[in-house]
């Protein structure tokens, strides 16, 4: 299955696209459900559990490639609210899941596992992970 990731702040755009065979794929992000207030702020439905409030973690969104749909669902939620770098430390626990991770910057941060699977659209610069 060719599955194309959705760019985080444009619907018609993707960031890319993953080569998948036998696995599922997940995403969380901010984008989907979600609203902007008069002051332009974005809030979404991802609520960081101190505080209640959305998680403002320096990611737009987590795409997790995995065998289990159930914890990759769960995980992608955590690894949204974490942030990029615990993301990262957190994912080492997960030997079989890789990520695609994109943060508010538009950076593109792919785990060393979807190097052969993942295709950046055309202007996408991605940095791989470990």
């Amino acid at each position: 299955w060719q599955i194309g990731i959705q760019h985080p702040r444009d619907d018609s755009l993707l960031v890319g696209s993953l080569a998948i065979k036998d696995k599922v794929v997940v995403t969380a992000g901010d984008y989907q459900r979600c609203f902007m207030d008069r002051n332009g702020l974005r809030h979404h439905h991802i609520l960081n559990p101190k505080t209640g409030s959305p998680a403002d973690s320096g990611l737009a969104s987590v795409t997790l490639v995995a065998d289990n749909g159930m914890t990759a669902d769960a995980l992608s939620t955590i690894l949204f609210s974490a942030g990029k770098e615990q993301a990262l430390e957190i994912l080492q626990a997960f030997p079989s899941i890789e990520a695609v991770m994109v943060d508010t910057d538009m950076n593109v941060i792919v785990t060393a596992g979807l190097r052969d699977q993942f295709h950046p659209a055309p202007g996408i610069e991605v940095a791989f992970a470990g």
